[in-house]
């Protein structure tokens, strides 16, 4: 009888870029299914550490365990997994909360195609924890039937670990089955490349997709996929989309705008390759109006500083001043008086003098405009003319005005002007983490931190701020940066205290 040539065994142990904030590993193996019931492949146990094998792999994450493995099996020749954990006593085995696919079976368990939970593994980053090892089980007859030769099917076993909602690490083993015959080489994963990138630039990447087993759209418990690129970089089989799992990409960057693409194709098929072109920075007139020159020279230094921090937190925006003395606008004698009515001497309710101001040549409809003026506050937006408090159930209550109109008072702090036009880009209510000094998982150096819990030097915006400030929409008329800048772009309501599979946690950290 002739021999089946089949190909030799091929391990590739990959690295790819942290998704969330974890540690990724990918095992490849090929095997000719002639040779399936004698394939070392299938002999293997791959150990997989329970929780961290680095110091500090999740920074950020809450304290000590327990872990939950997410299990995900997709096998049509392989009868799925088993899996056994070393370091674990027989007493806390049984302990352990199993779902989905999977069934104890004495000291093993035995882990079925689809989707399986295992909750309660103990972690404790100050001793070694168990090490689960990962075995593929055969099926007793493997058909091969209606598979031409040369072809390949992909079964795919992932391991992701959690630590409460942060996920420390991930493994994936991919098999390529296929019949014996001449070498297809499929590729292993789906591709996205960024082109555009500038010089000495890399960028952040948002993204939401189908995966095997799951949907990865940051819907809660699940975190968001985030992580830094310099072009090019390998991702997991990301598959078509369905109804009810988002499938975007949006891209931060310090010298590109924020790019954001909904609805983004994959195939089922693995050897995609999503190509986006990044676009220049957003240009943002801020036109900024003063009584003196004493004035005017404090107001440059706010807008450079906020023009410094904008860029960056990757909002995607290069505000660009124009600082101009009410006199030489207006022959009105009493022009900062129109100014002054505007705001009342508290500085937390915008007046209806700012419709007399809409009218007067010292302001510019679609801009931002920017009012010194000599009362005890730091600063105010007049997006909602008197901010609600508490966080409001019916936003109609609560009386617009015009986003375009901020005033500045005599205690403004060097990051003031920085923090207003982030409630002008949809930063608001205040009361509904518009202000996150209420938010104990966002720094105190946050921008849109007030108050005396806060550091007095802010110096950052998260992920999930830049992204609504570049798509909001709301009952006040949502990020001006769209009707300002870009009207072609359709708006997404995603408020400060929304997260959902459409609205990034506010929270979500940099990676």
């Amino acid at each position: 009888m002739r021999k089946a040539i089949c190909s030799p065994l091929l391990l590739l142990l990959l690295a790819t870029p942290a998704l969330a904030g974890a540690l990724k590993d990918h095992l490849v193996d090929r095997i000719c299914i002639a040779d399936l019931q004698a394939s070392a492949a299938l002999e293997k146990r791959i150990p997989i550490p329970v929780g961290c094998e680095l110091v500090d792999c999740c920074p950020g994450c809450p304290g000590p365990g327990p872990i939950d493995w997410r299990i995900a099996i997709d096998a049509k020749i392989l009868a799925g997994a088993e899996l056994r954990f070393e370091g674990l006593p027989p007493a806390k085995l049984k302990q352990l909360k199993i779902e989905g696919k999977a069934k104890r079976q004495g000291d093993r368990i035995v882990l079925g195609p689809g989707s399986s939970r295992i909750r309660g593994l103990p972690f404790s980053a100050e001793a070694p924890g168990p090490v689960g090892l990962l075995r593929p089980l055969k099926r007793k007859k493997p058909a091969a039937r209606g598979m031409p030769a040369g072809s390949t099917v992909t079964e795919h076993f992932s391991v992701r670990q959690f630590l409460g909602q942060s996920q420390l690490n991930e493994f994936d083993w991919i098999f390529l089955m296929r019949r014996c015959g001449p070498v297809i080489d499929p590729p292993f994963f789906d591709t996205l490349k960024i082109e555009g990138i500038a010089p000495g630039d890399d960028v952040v990447v948002m993204l939401d997709a189908r995966t095997l087993g799951q949907c990865s759209d940051g819907t809660p418990p699940a975190p968001e996929w985030i992580f830094r690129s310099t072009g090019q970089t390998s991702l997991p089989n990301l598959l078509a989309p369905t109804s009810g799992c988002n499938s975007e990409i949006a891209i931060f960057s310090k010298k590109h705008a924020m790019k954001w693409e909904t609805g983004v194709a994959w195939t089922n098929s693995p050897g995609d390759v999503h190509t986006v072109t990044l676009d220049p920075l957003i240009e943002v007139p801020v036109h900024i109006w003063v009584q003196d020159d004493a004035t005017a020279a404090l107001a440059q230094t706010h807008i450079d500083r906020a023009e410094f921090l904008y860029r960056e937190n990757m909002v995607g925006v290069q505000l660009v001043p124009t600082i101009r003395k009410l006199s030489e606008v207006s022959t009105e004698s009493n022009a900062f008086q129109i100014v002054r009515d505007g705001i009342n001497n508290a500085g937390n309710t915008c007046m209806d003098g700012i419709d007399v101001i809409r009218t007067k040549p010292f302001y510019t409809a679609k801009t931002l405009n920017v009012y010194y003026v000599d009362k005890p506050f730091t600063g105010k937006n007049c997006a909602i003319k008197e901010s609600p408090f508490p966080c409001p159930t019916n936003p109609s209550s609560f009386a617009a005005g015009d986003a375009n109109i901020t005033f500045v008072g005599v205690n403004a702090s060097l990051t003031t002007v920085a923090h207003e036009i982030g409630h002008a880009f949809g930063l608001r209510p205040a009361a509904c983490d518009g202000h996150t000094e209420g938010v104990a998982t966002i720094a105190k150096d946050n921008l849109m931190c007030t108050g005396t819990t806060c550091n007095p030097d802010r110096t950052t915006f998260t992920p999930g701020q830049v992204f609504r400030m570049n798509t909001h929409s709301d009952f006040w008329g949502g990020t001006m940066l769209i009707p300002n800048n870009l009207p072609s772009r359709t708006p997404r309501a995603c408020a400060p205290d929304a997260a959902d599979k459409l609205c990034p946690a506010l929270d979500l950290p940099w990676p």
